[in-house]
């Protein structure tokens, strides 16, 4: 076994590892894409509320109240840096829909658009990295198919 010979082994391995690790991160910014998109489309800003900040590792779980589309208050935890601003009983932007659902978002719907467009360029150097990796799996296997 020769040096082009362990060159060509690494790249098909490196290749088929990044191809796979890129899918599974690519099926799950799509959920998260589908779902701002439904929040961009249908979504409505509520204030919400804090209701309380537990110490949780080294952040801070905090739990909002917001009106649901029912009418009913509804509660959204979600993980804040230890921020002496934060206070309980503040009030802050969220977007939800406006039917039933647990799909929602702090801040305003300006912000959830913002993180739209970066999440679908996110997904778009996501797959151009697949494409590669499956192009540098291709050649490296190729390679080694053809060598002497």
């Amino acid at each position: 076994m020769n040096a082009v010979t362990l060159v060509l082994i690494l790249f098909a391995v490196v290749g088929l590892a990044l191809f796979a690790l890129g899918l599974v991160l690519f099926a799950g910014s799509r959920a998260d894409l589908r779902a701002m998109r439904e929040l961009e489309r249908t979504g409505v800003e509520v204030p919400a509320v804090l209701v309380s900040l537990t110490p949780w590792k080294t952040y801070l779980s905090a739990v909002y109240e917001y009106p649901a589309a029912d009418g009913s208050p509804a509660r959204h935890t979600a993980s804040v840096g230890r921020n002496p601003l934060n206070a309980v009983g503040e009030s802050h932007p969220m977007t939800r829909t406006a039917h039933p659902s647990e799909n929602v978002r702090m801040g305003t719907i300006a912000e959830v658009r913002h993180e739209r467009t970066e999440l679908e360029r996110h997904l778009r150097f996501l797959t151009y990295a697949i494409l590669a990796s499956a192009a540098t799996c291709a050649v490296a296997v190729t390679g080694l198919a053809l060598r002497p």
